[in-house]
Parts: C-alpha cells; structure tokens; sequence
C-alpha cells in the first residue's frame, strides 16, 4: 500500500470518528466507507460502524460490521459484547447459534466468554427484582385501581410505597408507570430513572422508560434503554413490542414486522403486539390484515380508544361503514370529548347523506380541537357558509397566524377557499386558495417527470395491442364496469347513478385491478412488454380480481370501479375480462382544471394537482391515454360527456345504461336518492338532483386561471 493511502486512510478515518461524537452519523458513516473500499481489513473501522447502525437500531447492519470485525480480531473482547447486543435484538437463531461456536474458540478472558454467552443464551421472559420485606399486597392495589380507571389515588398511593421503601426498585417503577398513565411525563421519567439507579438490571424499568422516551420523541435515548431490557429479557412480548415500534419510527417497517411477530410468537395473548401488526397493515393500506389483527388484539382485551379508533378505520376502508361507526360510538361513549372520533364519525354521516348529524358533529371537534385545520375542511364539503358564518373570521385568524401549523394552515386555507365562493367572494378565493396549494407542494413535493414516464412506459407496453384481437379461451366472464376519467370530471357522478340501477352494486375507488396489472406488468421497476404476458397470465388476472371483488362484495351481480388509475391498462381490462365496460367521463376541460385544482385530495394522492405547470402536464398526458387507447379499441370505450348529462340527463343516462348492458330503470334518475356511501370530494353533490352550477364556474375566476389554461393553449 502506498505512503498516500496510509495517510489518506487516517486522515477519514479522524474525520469519521469526529462526524460520530457529534452525532452526525450519516457524514461518518460515508468516510467509514470509503475507507472499507480502500481496506476492508480494519477491525476498527467495521467497530465503529456496527456501533452506529446499533445506535440507530439497525440491528441487521450493525451485526454484518461487528461480526466483520469480529472476524478479523476475534479477541477483542469490546467487540464481542456490542456484536452479542446486536444478535440478541435481531434474533436470529442461526446466527446466534454460529456466534456461540465462535466464541469457543476466540481466546476471550473466561470472565467476558462466560458473561457474553450468557447473554446470546438467555431466554427469561420476565424480569425479577427483589423488593425486600416489602409485600406485594400494596402494589397489587395500586395495579387494581389503576384498572379500574382511579389513577390519581393509585398514584397517590404509589407514592407512598416509593418513599417508605426508598431502596426497592419496583415501587419507584409502579409509581412510574401509573405517572405516565396520567401523562406526567418529567415525574413518570423521574421516577423510572430513580428505580434504575436502585437496579440497573431492572429490565421493566428500561422497557418503561424506553415507551417513554420513543413517545417523547427521544428515539436514541429510548433505543439504548430497550436494547438493554431485551437483552435482559429477550423474549418479553412488552420488550418486543416497543422495539417493533422504535424501529418503525426510524422508518424500517420490515424490521418493526418482525419485532411484532416475535412478540406474538413468544406470547400469543399479548394483545399489544396484535395492535402493533393492525397498525403496520393499516399504515400501508391492507386493511383486511389490518382488520385480522385488530380483531386478535380486542379479543385479548386491547379495547380502548386507540384501538377502536384504528379498528373503526380499517372498517372503514372495508367498507363495513355499520362497524365503523360502531366503533366510533363505543370511542364517544367511553371518552365524549374525543375530538378525533366526532370528526370519523361526522365523515361517515356525510358518506351516508346525513348532514344534519355530520354538522353537529364537526361543529362539537372544532369546538374541541379549534386548531386542527383538518376539521374545519372535511366540514366544508357539506357545509355551505353564510356571510355571516362565525366560523369564517376565526379561521382566517387561525390562517395568518404565525402561529398555525403549516398542515393546519393548508386545510384552512382550502376550507377558506370554499367559503369565499359560497358567500360570492370571489376576488377572495384565490387569495386562500394559492396560498394553500403553494405551502402544500413544499409539504409534499412532486416530480411530474414520475408520470411522464409512466405513461411512456405504459403505451410502449402495449404498442402492438390489437382490441380486435379473439376472445382468449378461459377468460371469466366476470363484467365490471370501470368508470374513468380525470378527477372531478363527474366519474362519482356516473357512478352514482349506474349504481342506482337493481343489478348495480357501486365499489367505488378500489384500486385492485391497476395493482394487479402492475405486478403483472411491471418487473423489479422495469416494464415488461406485452408479448411477455401469456394467456395464463391474462386468465389469473381476471379471475383473481373477480376473486377479491367477490370477497368485498358477496353476490354482487356487476359492480362499478371508479379507480382513475385503471385506464392506464385499459387494454389488460378487455383481454383479461373480455366482458367488462370501460366509461371514460368527459367534462370542460376549464371545468375540470379549476375543479381539480381547487380541492384537497386525500394524502399522498394526485400530488401534481397543486401547481400550474404540473396540473397541465397531467392532463396533457392523460389526453395521450385517451388518444391511445381510441386508436387500439375505437369500440371498447363508452364515452359520456359530463356536460351533455348535466343537460339532457335522461337521454345520457339511457345512452350510458345502455352502453353498459343495462335496461333502463328510472331509479338511475333518481340517483340522489341512493344510500350508498360515498367517500369522494362529490360526496355532497351526488346527494342533490342534477344542477348546474357547476357548469362554465371557472368564467368566474378566467382571470385566476388563466395561467394554467395558457400552459394548455385553451383559449
């Protein structure tokens, strides 16, 4: 090796060591790796490393560095006990079981052998710490009054037994615990820390003060105390939990799952770790095992607010709107002033049409929560404002104060928005309006270059797609009818009706068919081609959406998807389901800009809408869609004019019946009358008769506008 690699080699390896005593971990963790590159070889470097990754709970990294290091110098006994942490938190037993053969033979002290195999060997579940001639009949009150809800005399009473047995951790740790419970948070942390001093190997109180710590925020800290609770109890369900949780907060969602399942695994009643699972699933949209686990965790008695509140929303999302407004009544009933289930429970009142319900409701979590923007907006959808509205002052308060979380000031600002057009302040609306859209791009950037090439992608996936091609043998003939279209192009409204008809059950946005097309088509982030998809393929595509469409709606004859996203594979829709309607909606496109742009979208959905450029460029690709797939299928597309509808409703509604294979029934024309729930920004509108207010209601705001229509050329 070179004089200049040496001293290049010290020289990152000073820097590196300076960026991790100051905590700027990531800017040590890239000179380490430039010095791994150079020489792999470094116990030290791989040391420090693993510390790192251990700090940040990256348990399977820091184990692939400590053991690296390990193996280079397999006598350093300082290695061994952070590489032995390491294992005990990530579990595995292979790897564990080679750590213990190692140990055998890699000349260790006796002392330091013996206590780390004691460590990767220990299996107690539960922590014990002597309480003296202390009994536990006290401290069984203290848990029973607790329980029963009677928290300030159980802590009254914990207190006691702290300071007459000043020198027995387990009363200092009971006083905690009933401290948090009433979330005092500095005497509960204080009282933790005191049995910790008492009993540094009081695992309980670690795992105490670990929850503690990762709820205030405090990840390092609380790592560090329930690491040591897992190594001192490497299977308690508690333990388990809370590191699942820590993990998860660091963003590391398969790690987290795999903390829950040990957790279960090693206690199947612990019903915290059933919650914890619900939770995961319900964060990343499979509500079905989101609803399994949160059944599990109620069962095992986990029935508080928390949990109701989670299950009322995978319910939701299940579309079991009785069992979620069940849940949320069970909330209201236990705590009455839960603002957040007056909010769920108001939205689903608007879902069902009930807007008297759903105003007393928002009214009851603004009146609680009077600075969560988020209430004041979904109260808007149904809600139409007077000029006299008391609401209207105190929200453009609350949106020019410096004060106002950005969040809270985005959901002001929509909700201002729709309160100026409803009380003809017009000049007013894109003053709150701009505002909101602009601070949600900086909240939730986008990059419309992502859709351009999805949809580059998707039209080179089907250049050879023929529409006339024969039928495939062995295709369901399972019929959906894909209602599509741009959003707030009237697609809720087409829906509304087709699902007015006897035969007609309405899913809504659903969203399985543009997944399941996607695996099908879509290989490790790359498109495949469409001579790559055989006939088999296009035969289990059918049939396994046929499958979970029947799983959600038992005995459903046809039903209606609104998904916007399953145009993009339209093609896939007629080869694999030969019998299913495609209605792609139509309105002005002034219309739909303005209406687009001038709503607020569930998270994480149509990011593009909130600015000019990005909203023109969408539209401008989904007019390419449409082209596309007009070429390829001229007379696999029923095309309905939102507009024509608005004008001559029974003439479109027939032609639309029609197009569909339906006979004409005259509750299609009656489609305000549905009770089905409807979740969209429609959700009020589809409750009225046709109107037409809507129509031309961007001429109001030409002037606003006009640079989003000059982006399109529209005159």
């Amino acid at each position: 090796m070179s004089r200049t690699n040496t001293n290049d080699i010290q020289d990152l390896y000073r820097r590196a060591l300076r960026h991790q005593a100051d905590g700027q971990f990531e800017e040590a963790l890239r000179a380490y790796d430039a010095i791994i590159r150079i020489r792999p070889d470094i116990a030290e470097v791989h040391f420090q490393v693993g510390r790192i990754f251990l700090e940040k709970s990256r348990f399977a990294r820091a184990a692939i560095h400590l053991e690296a290091a390990m193996k280079i110098k397999p006598d350093e006994t300082a290695v061994w006990r952070p590489y032995a942490r390491a294992l005990v938190c990530l579990g595995d037993g292979k790897k564990t079981a080679d750590a213990l053969r190692a140990l055998g033979s890699a000349g260790l002290p006796r002392a330091a052998a013996r206590e780390i195999s004691t460590l990767l060997k220990r299996r107690q579940v539960r922590s014990r710490v002597a309480t003296g001639n202390a009994g536990t009949r006290e401290v069984e009150r203290v848990v029973s009054l607790a329980r029963s809800g009677k928290l300030a005399e159980a802590e009254a009473e914990a207190g006691q037994l702290a300071r007459r047995y000043g020198n027995v951790a387990l009363f200092a740790n009971t006083l905690g615990t009933v401290q948090h419970r009433r979330k005092r948070i500095p005497e509960a942390r204080a009282s933790f820390e005191r049995s910790l001093g008492i009993d540094e190997t009081y695992a309980e109180a670690h795992n105490n003060l670990g929850r503690l710590l990762l709820e205030s925020g405090e990840s390092s800290a609380a790592g560090s105390h329930l690491q040591r609770a897992l190594e001192l109890t490497p299977l308690s369900p508690s333990v388990l939990t809370n590191m699942g949780l820590l993990v998860h907060q660091e963003g590391q969602t398969s790690d987290a799952e795999r903390f829950f399942r040990r957790a279960v695994k090693s206690d199947p009643k612990f019903g915290e770790a059933f919650f914890a699972l619900g939770r995961l699933f319900l964060e990343r949209g499979d509500f079905a095992n989101a609803l399994v686990e949160f059944r599990k965790a109620r069962v095992l008695g986990c029935d508080g607010p928390e949990l109701l509140m989670s299950l009322g929303r995978a319910e939701e999302l299940a579309d079991n709107f009785s069992a979620a407004a069940d849940c949320y009544d069970r909330v209201l009933k236990l705590d009455p002033d839960h603002a957040l289930a007056c909010n769920r429970r108001a939205v689903l009142c608007q879902q069902q049409g009930d807007f008297a319900t759903a105003e007393e409701l928002f009214r009851k979590a603004i009146s609680l929560e009077p600075g969560r923007g988020e209430h004041y907006r979904l109260f808007s959808a149904s809600h139409r404002f007077g000029t006299d509205d008391p609401l209207i002052p105190d929200m453009v308060r609350r949106f020019e104060s410096a004060d106002t979380d950005p969040a809270d000031k985005v959901e002001l600002g929509f909700a201002l928005s729709k309160a100026m057009e409803d009380c003809a302040r017009t000049e007013d609306v894109f003053r709150f309006l701009n505002a909101a859209n602009a601070l949600t791009r900086e909240l939730h950037p986008y990059d419309i270059g992502d859709r351009i090439a999805e949809v580059r992608n998707v039209m080179e996936f089907f250049r050879h797609f023929d529409g006339s091609l024969p039928r495939i043998a062995g295709c369901t003939d399972f019929a959906p009818i894909f209602v599509t279209g741009l959003p707030r192009s009237g697609t809720t409204l087409v829906e509304q009706i087709l699902s007015s008809h006897s035969s007609v059950t309405g899913a809504g946005e659903l969203g399985e068919f543009s997944r399941e097309a996607a695996r099908l088509t879509i290989n490790s982030g790359s498109y495949k081609s469409l001579a790559d998809i055989g006939e088999s393929d296009l035969r289990r595509l059918g049939k396994t959406y046929r499958k979970i469409i029947l799983k959600r709606f038992p005995g459903a004859q046809r039903v209606t998807d609104k998904s916007i996203q399953t145009f993009l594979f339209a093609g896939l829709a007629r080869l694999a389901m030969p019998n299913s309607r495609i209605v792609l909606v139509k309105r002005n496109p002034r219309d739909n800009l303005y209406s687009i742009y001038k709503n607020r979208f569930p998270h994480g959905t149509h990011l593009y809408s909130y600015d000019f450029e990005d909203t023109a460029e969408y539209f401008r690709q989904s007019l390419l869609v449409e082209e596309f797939w007009r070429e390829r299928m001229p007379d696999g597309l029923c095309e309905i004019s939102y507009d024509e509808l608005i004008r001559d409703p029974e003439a479109q509604t027939r032609a639309l019946l029609d197009a569909c294979g339906l006979a004409w029934e005259d509750s299609c024309l009656e489609f305000h009358r549905n009770d089905r729930a409807v979740k969209t920004l429609s959700l009020f509108q589809v409750r009225q008769p046709i109107y037409a207010s809507s129509v031309n209601s961007w001429k109001k705001y030409e002037n606003d506008l006009r640079p989003l229509f000059d982006k399109l050329d529209l005159a």
